[in-house]
């Protein structure tokens, strides 16, 4: 089974970098990547995909932080939050928010990878993935 995912990342660099390390075996395909929440919806509505997982970075142009993974989450998305933000009161805050993970960007590739093999068949909690990631959470 392959897994689709999307990235969300203001950074053109991170979006191919994500790209090239999560296609390197088959597993998993990226199958949209957006600068924006809103350039997202658009083109996955455009395109009519069907995504497993979307990576999600938190300071975005438009839409972002909390209230861009509440209303993901509302429209049925997996997010995994992959971001720079070492904060417990922003993990916290997305995590209130839906999120099913939240990784930072100074984890491997094998981590992040995991990340999203796991949210995708729904094998573990977020809270477990923020503390795994080595991010500092504390519990809402």
């Amino acid at each position: 089974m392959t897994i689709r995912v999307s990235v969300i990342d203001k950074h053109p660099l991170m979006l191919e970098a994500v790209k090239l390390l999560l296609e390197t075996d088959g597993e998993i395909e990226v199958v949209v990547r957006s600068p924006s929440v809103e350039d997202f919806l658009a083109e996955a509505k455009d395109r009519g995909v069907i995504i497993d997982v979307l990576l999600l970075d938190l300071i975005l142009p438009g839409l972002s932080g909390p209230e861009a993974v509440a209303y993901l989450t509302e429209q049925g998305y997996k997010v995994v939050v992959l971001t720079a933000v070492d904060d417990r009161r922003t993990m916290a805050q997305v995590i209130q928010a839906g999120a099913n993970g939240y990784i930072l960007k100074t984890a491997s590739v094998a981590e992040i990878r995991d990340a999203v093999m796991t949210v995708a068949t729904g094998q573990m909690e977020a809270a477990a993935w923020a503390i795994r990631s080595g991010a500092q959470a504390s519990k809402p």
